[in-house]
């Protein structure tokens, strides 16, 4: 026989006996719930949390996955979707492409020449994209000896405050009278009397 602990909306707990159904958890009120306690050697706590942590891990990067895989699926379908319409479109306005032309871009341009200009800007894309990964590695380096600078100079400001810190020890270890011990509880003779100031 299982005793089953039912817990209502306001912390009260009641225990049933006997074996749980299906039913039974069904005709629970809105507010109740079971309660079901395991007991855990205390060794084998760190390896539940453990596990338990590397199932959740799992679970959410198999959310993510499938979260980016549908948003994806989406962006290419919609992506194909307006470039089909836009055809689409041209085709009803301008008409349909005939060979050797090249539609929207006025009279003789032809498609060798357009793919001339699309490689003349694609190189020209390429050397001002390697021109601009230069200028970045300069910076780059410009700040690396720029750290590297002032890293010097805190390091040589600790050191010059340490020699302040030590100076200054010695000043008042050489300047202040030593401590004092009071003798005014000193115990005299052995009478246990003490003195007052």
């Amino acid at each position: 026989m299982d005793d089953v602990n039912i817990q209502d909306g306001l912390g009260r707990v009641r225990r049933t006996r006997g074996p749980t159904r299906a039913r039974d958890v069904w005709s629970l009120h809105e507010d109740e719930k079971i309660v079901k306690s395991f007991l855990l050697p205390k060794e084998s706590h760190d390896w539940v949390l453990k596990s338990v942590n590397r199932k959740w891990k799992e679970y959410r990067a198999k959310l993510k996955a499938d979260w980016k895989h549908d948003e994806r699926v989406g962006e290419s379908l919609s992506s194909y979707a307006t470039s089909h319409i836009e055809a689409q479109v041209l085709a009803e306005l301008l008409g349909l492409e005939r060979y050797g032309r090249v539609r929207g871009y006025g009279v003789g341009v032809t498609p060798t020449q357009l793919s001339a200009v699309g490689m003349y800007t694609r190189n020209a894309g390429e050397g001002s994209s390697n021109a601009e990964v230069s200028r970045l590695r300069a910076t780059i380096e410009d700040m690396k000896d720029h750290h590297q600078a002032e890293l010097a100079e805190l390091k040589q400001n600790q050191q010059t405050l340490q020699y302040q810190l030590e100076h200054i020890s010695s000043m008042l270890q050489r300047y202040l009278p030593p401590q004092i011990p009071d003798t005014s509880t000193v115990r005299r003779d052995g009478d246990g009397a003490e003195s007052g100031p």
